[in-house]
């Protein structure tokens, strides 16, 4: 074990506490991946860490993958359920976790070697959760997302702030550790398809005081190439990610974050107002009639919105049309939320 490891599990256990991690794996039909996404996490530098894998009832060789680890690896977990979807099988990895930290990995990425060692040795005892940057990995070609090397602590105020904005850090839970006792009694919202993760990390960051962003690209996402997006899956996503807008406006008393997030909810249903009238779907019209109400509180709305707003319901078809040839020609965005 490195030096720098040593003596901060030296330090933790003279303030009482131990620094076991807890990793939850849940596998769905992962079978080409799988093997070195777990290598990758047995692998790891920082020794103290359990590995729970919950086989989501794959009909792969997944589960005999997942099995074969256990089987060899004194500190590794299997569980099997049936499929009952991604929100539900993190939900039984954290009923059965151990550790005093928390952390997920996503069967189909990979770690780098010294990723848990690097964030463990950044808590401090009033740290609360440490992320770090991540690396994109697309069709063979890695690019950086982040990487300054820059060390940002933040108060609860600060983090929701960028959080919702959209700023430097992405909401996802696999390049983040987190206190157990500020996730003991969180749980994920297992009806929803999209943005699960984010309502996830909200509830945490309302939850903590302090959090440590290391701007450093330890976590291997690896973009997978997904089927073409029918309507009903467009719209139930972007439904539920309204769900979430609006359960952070209604759990903010901060004014100011309030408002953000009410430009956040804005500009979500905007979106799916945009994907319903692409799709000529009878909704259209009860959103439209939401839009106009956000219209009235021009106080609370930022320029973007104020505009998108103003397109939308006067000049819809055009506004479409212009929206869709910017989104052809902006930078991509890599937050994976």
């Amino acid at each position: 074990m490195a030096l720098k490891n040593i003596l901060c599990c030296l330090i933790i256990d003279l303030n009482g506490e131990s620094m076991k991690l807890s990793i939850v794996v849940p596998v769905y039909n992962v079978e080409t991946t799988l093997e070195n996404c777990l290598e990758s996490i047995v692998s790891q530098t920082y020794r103290d860490i359990e590995i729970i894998i919950i086989d989501d009832g794959s009909f792969d060789k997944s589960t005999g993958i997942s099995d074969s680890y256990a089987n060899n690896c004194e500190n590794v977990i299997v569980i099997h359920q049936r499929n009952s979807g991604v929100s539900a099988a993190r939900n039984k990895g954290l009923s059965c976790v151990t550790g005093d930290f928390i952390t997920f990995v996503d069967s189909d990425d990979t770690i780098d070697i010294d990723m848990y060692e690097v964030l463990i040795s950044s808590f401090e005892a009033d740290t609360d959760v440490v992320h770090c940057s991540y690396k994109r990995i697309e069709n063979g070609e890695t690019k950086n997302v982040g990487g300054s090397g820059e060390i940002l602590i933040q108060n609860r105020e600060e983090a929701i702030e960028y959080f919702l904005l959209g700023k430097r850090f992405t909401g996802s839970l696999w390049n983040k550790i987190v206190r157990k006792s500020i996730i003991e009694f969180i749980r994920f919202n297992e009806t929803l398809v999209n943005n699960e993760d984010f309502l996830f990390f909200f509830q945490i960051l309302n939850n903590a005081q302090t959090m440590k962003f290391i701007d450093i690209c330890k976590y291997n996402y690896i973009v997978r190439q997904e089927s073409a997006t029918n309507t009903l899956n467009e719209v139930k996503k972007l439904k539920d990610s309204i769900y979430v807008c609006q359960y952070m406006y209604a759990h903010l008393t901060n004014q100011h974050l309030k408002q953000i997030a009410f430009n956040r909810l804005v500009s979500t249903e905007s979106f799916l107002y945009q994907s319903l009238l692409q799709h000529k779907s009878s909704e259209k019209e009860v959103v439209r009639k939401h839009l106009k109400e956000y219209g009235k509180q021009s106080e609370q709305l930022n320029k973007r919105n104020k505009t998108i707003l103003f397109g939308l319901l006067y000049m819809p078809h055009l506004y479409c049309t212009v929206h869709n040839i910017y989104g052809m020609l902006r930078k991509p965005n890599w937050d994976v939320n």
